[in-house]
Parts: structure tokens; C-alpha cells; sequence
């Protein structure tokens, strides 16, 4: 055993592997990441963090699902564990995920170099697909048992290609993926470290975020029906326009959030298309999606129930047609206050400025939280900017986020503020 005070990341080497990292998946000449799920570029991501733990002796293995699982400690006993994943979003940021894997990697790197001697096991983990290529959060959904073998097969990317197909070319299969899931005994709790992905911390000059609650989604794919016709020869008033019925429905939006929804309420229409979509015709059809998130169940349940009964309203008043396809849903999920305690508690030690706040993005840690207690670590984000080639967080709050993550798994490790298992 040894003191927690006595404990430090190495600050160089972190910030050296963050940038080693993100040269994988990067075009010449500019600063975006793109390393979708199963590509061959998240695969030498994968090949650069084995390599990382091959160079200190450390053991891993990679699960059924494609998630590399790295222990420290004994090879029995609920693990404490931490990790988040190595896949980007098309010309994304280079941190966004990537960050906690990287800090994961130091926490065990540091303990290490120490030969420090804990009363549970440690895990780090990069989960596969957390951004969506074939669905979101695949990786930590088959490690929670969340999907069945029937989603699993009929999973595909945006053009048409199948988990299936991508598994077998990296020697895995569905059936593996249904293998990758492991029982609640394994784990002790989930700390997940993460950028902010939004302006709270940044715009308020703060250095550290203790998460609170994770947000529910509902997503949709949507579509008004009415008639094509001329453009010229039809009066507006005897039209049929999809389009119209879209925006109608949209602007009453943010009062539905406002009425029905917590401050945390958000909505988005992110795609659209209109057909035949040519300029000298009415449309026929405006599809959409429509993605809503909020941090209380019962108000994203509400918030859900409305806007589909607003859409029916306007159908019925522009004699359209309007038809709904649910494409996913998340629940609501909240941190641990144990965990959220034990992170407050190591934050404050730390000196450091923080605010507890919610999570507007989902994260891997929502799946593991049927398994056990989570919690989960902010750093900030410059302007608030995520999934984007200017993606950035300050060296020194990169820094003392992983500090954070450390200190907080040195905590729960050796048995202070310890967790019943939920």
C-alpha cells in the first residue's frame, strides 16, 4: 500500500501519447481524426495501445466484441475500472474518447513504475463502436449484455455494410459479441474520464466537472406525406406540402421543451429530405430524424409523447400523412452519488476549481451502469467544441484530469469510500 499524495502522473508522457494517438486516422495537412469503428485505422489504434502495455508488462486481452481490456492487480475480485474508447466520428476530434483510454494507460503506467500493491484489481478499457459506425456504444453494450443476437445481425453502417462481415475480418463474430458479456460480480465500479463536450466548464473557468447524470435519447426517423404538384399552377391554399407540415411541426419545438421538458431538454432535427425534391415542384414527402435527450425519465417520456402528438395535430390540419419509425432509445442514467462523492472528495483534496453538472452526450459508462456503480470525470472543452477538427483542451486540464482519475481509482482501489454492490 502506499499514500495517494505520493502518487503522480507523468505529465510529459501523457500528452505525448495523446499526441502519438492522434496522428492515427489523421490527414495530412489537417488536424481532424477520423478512425471509425473497425476500420483499418481504429485497428493500428488498437495495435499502438497494445504495444503501450506490452512495453510495462502489463496484461490484456480483447474480448469477443473487439474491446481491449488491460488488469493491473490480481487476476480475481471485482475491478475497479476505467477506460472509453479509441473510435472517432468522420474528421472528429483527436480526444473525444481517446482522452480516457490515454489517461486509463497513465493511471496504469504510474502504478506501475510504483509496484504498488492494491486491495482490487484495476481494469483500463477501449470499447469498440461508442460512436455509432454500426450502432451506438456497441463495445460496452455487449460487455453489459445490452444487445441480443438478433440486433447484432442485423446491425450495418451508413452503407449498408454489416457488423457481422466487419467482425469476421478481425477473427470475431456475433457469436463472440454475445460472449463479450460479463457478469455484475466482475466489477467493482466504472470511472469514466471524459471532455466535456459543451461550454460549462470553459465559459465558467472551471477546472473539473463531476458528472451527475447521464441523458436518456429517443431517436426517430419521421416522415410528412402530402402530394407533389406544380409549383405554379397550384393555389397555396389547396396544397398538400410535407414541407410545411416539417416546419410547423419544428417551430413549436423549443415551447414543447420549455413546457414539458427539464432545463436539460434538448431537441434536434438533423436531417432532411425532401421528395422529388426539384424547385419547380411541391413536395410530397419531407423526411427526418429527430434526436431528444433529456436528464429526467419522465420528463423525456412526456416531452416524447407531445411532440408525437403535435406531429399527428399537424398532419390533421394540413391533410398529410405522417408516419414514425423509432430508430434507439437510451435511458436516463445517474452517476452513483458514492462514486460522484468519492470524485467531489479527490477533486477538493486536489484544490481544484469543479461544478457537478449533467452529461448532455451519451458515454460508455451509461451500459456499464447496469453492471455497477459509475461515475464520471469532465475536463473542459475549449469553447465548448466536440466532434470536430477544433477540438481542444488545455494541456494543463488534460492533465489534471488524469491526476483526478488516479487519484479517485487509488481511492476506490484501496477500500475508502467503499461501494456496495448495487
Amino acid at each position: 500500500m502506499f499514500f495517494m499524495v505520493f502518487a503522480k502522473i507523468n505529465t510529459q508522457r501523457l500528452l505525448k501519447s495523446i499526441d502519438e494517438l492522434s496522428k492515427i486516422g489523421q490527414k495530412i495537412g489537417g488536424n481532424g481524426v477520423t478512425r471509425r469503428a473497425m476500420s483499418p485505422a481504429e485497428d493500428a489504434a488498437k495495435r499502438w495501445l497494445i504495444g503501450a502495455y506490452e512495453e510495462i508488462n502489463i496484461p490484456w486481452r480483447e474480448d469477443g466484441a473487439g474491446n481491449i481490456i488491460a488488469r493491473y492487480g490480481t487476476d480475481h475480485g471485482a475491478a475497479v475500472a476505467t477506460g472509453s474508447h479509441l473510435d472517432s466520428v468522420p474528421n472528429g476530434g483527436h480526444l473525444d474518447g481517446a482522452f480516457g483510454v490515454l489517461a486509463g494507460l497513465e493511471v496504469l503506467r504510474t502504478l506501475k513504475s510504483m509496484n504498488a500493491q492494491l486491495a482490487r484489481p484495476i481494469e483500463v478499457i477501449a470499447f469498440t463502436d461508442e460512436e455509432g459506425r454500426f450502432g451506438s456504444m456497441i463495445g460496452s453494450k455487449c460487455m453489459s449484455g445490452g444487445l441480443s443476437k438478433e440486433e447484432l445481425l442485423l446491425a450495418e453502417d451508413e452503407k449498408g455494410r454489416l457488423l457481422g462481415e466487419a467482425l469476421s475480418e478481425r477473427g470475431l463474430s456475433i457469436d463472440s459479441a454475445l460472449q463479450a458479456k460479463r457478469a455484475p460480480e466482475e466489477f467493482y465500479c466504472f470511472v469514466e474520464l471524459h471532455i466535456e463536450q459543451g461550454p460549462v466548464l470553459d465559459q465558467s473557468h472551471l477546472d473539473l466537472g463531476v458528472v451527475e447524470d447521464i441523458v436518456g435519447i429517443v431517436r426517430w426517423r419521421a416522415r410528412f406525406t402530402g402530394e407533389a404538384n406544380h409549383a405554379g399552377t397550384t393555389p397555396m391554399h389547396l396544397r398538400k406540402d410535407a414541407f410545411v407540415g416539417l416546419t410547423q411541426f419544428a417551430e413549436k419545438i423549443p415551447t414543447l421543451l420549455k413546457d414539458f421538458g427539464s432545463s436539460a431538454a434538448r431537441a434536434t432535427i438533423g436531417e432532411v429530405s425532401l421528395e422529388p425534391g426539384y424547385i419547380g415542384v411541391v413536395p410530397a414527402s419531407a423526411h427526418f430524424t429527430l434526436d431528444l435527450r433529456d436528464i429526467s425519465q419522465s420528463h423525456l417520456n412526456d416531452l416524447h409523447t407531445q411532440l408525437q402528438q403535435h406531429a399527428q395535430m399537424v398532419a390533421e390540419q394540413l391533410d398529410l400523412g405522417f408516419e414514425l419509425t423509432p430508430i434507439g432509445e437510451l435511458p436516463c442514467t445517474s452517476c452513483d452519488p458514492r462514486i460522484t462523492s468519492a470524485i467531489e472528495a479527490v477533486v477538493k483534496k486536489m484544490g481544484k476549481t469543479y461544478i457537478k453538472l449533467p452529461s448532455g452526450a451519451t458515454h460508455d459508462a451509461l451500459p456499464m451502469s447496469t453492471l455497477c456503480p459509475i461515475g464520471m470525470i469532465f475536463v473542459p472543452s475549449v469553447n465548448g467544441i466536440s466532434h470536430s477538427s477544433y477540438e481542444h483542451t488545455e494541456a494543463e486540464h488534460l492533465c489534471l484530469g488524469a491526476q483526478a482519475l488516479l487519484e479517485t481509482i487509488l481511492t476506490l482501489a484501496q477500500g475508502e469510500h467503499c461501494v456496495d454492490k448495487v
